[in-house]
């Protein structure tokens, strides 16, 4: 068992049982494996809802910021928004730009299979487009 060793006001992990204290390391205190990304969206979304029944249906965690939620949630999207390429086509178009995928190392897409893929998910199937809605 690995222990985490309190020695002179100091903690560091050790296999030595000669510490003075020692507490437990359990397996959930490990750190994260890098799979983590976070997600810009908003309940009044359509696509964002979407991807909402994605995650619960494959059961995968994100860091979700309903941008709607609060003052705060809005003002840390709208900064990413202002200042990141990626959504550069969107507001030309008028969009707003979410959900928006966040990457662990700052990489930013609007583009749901892109971010699946960050963290080991399996691209979602396209919905074939009838020729009237094309």
């Amino acid at each position: 068992m690995r222990l985490l060793a309190v020695c002179e006001g100091h903690m560091r992990e050790t296999d030595n049982p000669a510490a003075y204290v020692f507490l437990p390391v359990l397996p959930d205190a490990a750190p994260e494996t890098g799979n983590m990304m976070k997600v810009y969206g908003s309940e009044i979304c359509i696509d964002c809802r979407e991807f909402k029944r994605i995650m619960a249906e494959r059961g995968f965690e994100v860091d979700y910021v309903d941008i709607t939620e609060n003052t705060a949630n809005l003002r840390a999207f709208l900064q990413l928004r202002d200042h990141e390429a990626a959504f550069d086509a969107i507001k030309t178009r008028g969009g707003i730009g979410i959900p928006a995928f966040v990457k662990e190392d700052g990489e930013v897409t609007l583009d749901l299979n892109t971010a699946l893929g960050w963290i080991g998910q399996e691209p979602v199937e396209e919905t074939p487009v009838c020729d009237t809605c094309k």
